[in-house]
């Protein structure tokens, strides 16, 4: 019979959380650059975005927890400060998709801030998704 403990639990919370609000990011990415003839590419980009965004919240709970549990120390590593940052600039990137649909007349800047902030955050989710492989492996 397998076991598992309650850090083992929260880092596999975290790692899927993470991996699969990566994914779902790059889903939402994707659909924005290459589905736009599509009728339902905005509503889909928008989906994915939150799902994407609540499911790197997520595993930052699960890492939070994991690292209290465990009596470690918090941003010890590249990769917490990594994570930080992605989950932040996640945030700012979904509320940035947000605002410009309610200031109207600044909405062609705040778009190009938000596809910018969107590709900074891709780029940034690659990394941590790497270094926390790195860490495990």
């Amino acid at each position: 019979m397998i076991t598992v403990n309650t850090l083992d639990a929260f880092l596999l919370l975290h790692a899927g959380f993470m991996i699969i609000g990566f994914l779902s990011m790059v889903m939402g990415a994707s659909a924005a650059m290459f589905m736009r003839r599509k009728a339902w590419w905005f509503r889909f980009h928008k989906g994915a975005g939150f799902f994407g965004t609540y499911c790197i919240l997520a595993g930052v709970v699960a890492s939070v927890s994991m690292i209290a549990l465990s009596a470690g120390e918090h941003f010890r590593i590249t990769h917490h400060y990594v994570g930080l940052i992605t989950a932040a600039v996640g945030v700012c990137t979904l509320l940035l998709g947000i605002v410009q649909f309610k200031v109207k007349d600044q909405a062609a800047r705040i778009r190009s801030i938000h596809r910018w902030s969107g590709r900074f955050t891709l780029l940034m989710a690659f990394v941590a998704v790497g270094s926390g492989l790195l860490i495990i492996l």
